[in-house]
C-alpha cells in the first residue's frame, strides 16, 4: 500500500494561506522520491491520475469557469500526482479531490510496459448502497470499506 495525499486546489486564490490552504499541500520532487518505484497493490491519494475519460470530460466542460491561473495550478498538481501514480503502478487507486464518483479500469503505458488500474474517485455524500467507499477520519485512521473486497472479487459481489 502507498499513500500520496496532496492535491493543488483549484480555488487556492480564494483560500487563506495557513488557514484553508497550505503550500505543503502540493506534491514535491522529494515526496516523489520518498514514494519510490516499488509496485503498490493499493494507492490511496487525494488527486487523480491523468487520462480518466469521465473526469477529463467533466473538467473540459468546466474549463471556462474560474481563473485560468488557478486551473493551471491545479493541473500542475495533477501532473505531479500522475508521475507518482506511474512510479508505483497500482492495481487499485482510491482518491477524492474532484468530489465526483467515478469507477473505471484504465490501461496505462509506462515506458513501453502497460498496466491496468481500477481507479475509484469518491464523492462526499454521493454514494449509493452498491458503490465502494473510503472513510479517512480526522485522526488519520484509514478505514477501507468494500473497496478492497470489490478489488479482490472481480464480479463485484460482496463477500
Amino acid at each position: 500500500m502507498a499513500v500520496l495525499d496532496e492535491a493543488n486546489p483549484i480555488d487556492r486564490n480564494w483560500r487563506v494561506e495557513g488557514h484553508r490552504w497550505w503550500p505543503e499541500e502540493s506534491i514535491t520532487e522529494a515526496e516523489l522520491r520518498t514514494l519510490g518505484s516499488e509496485h503498490a497493490d493499493l494507492l490511496v491519494g487525494h488527486d487523480a491520475p491523468l487520462h480518466l475519460p469521465s473526469l477529463d470530460s467533466h473538467l473540459r466542460s468546466t474549463a471556462t469557469l474560474g481563473d485560468h491561473r488557478m486551473r493551471a495550478f491545479a493541473e500542475a498538481g495533477r501532473r505531479m500526482f500522475h508521475r507518482g501514480f506511474l512510479q508505483v503502478q497500482p492495481a487499485l487507486y482510491v482518491g477524492g479531490h474532484y468530489n465526483r464518483f467515478m469507477d473505471q479500469t484504465i490501461e496505462y503505458d509506462q515506458s513501453g510496459q502497460t498496466f491496468r488500474c481500477r481507479v475509484v474517485l469518491l464523492a462526499a455524500n454521493d454514494l449509493s448502497d452498491d458503490e465502494d467507499a473510503l472513510l479517512v477520519s480526522r485522526r488519520a485512521d484509514v478505514i477501507l470499506h468494500r473497496v478492497l473486497a470489490a478489488a479482490h472479487n472481480p464480479r463485484g459481489k460482496n463477500t
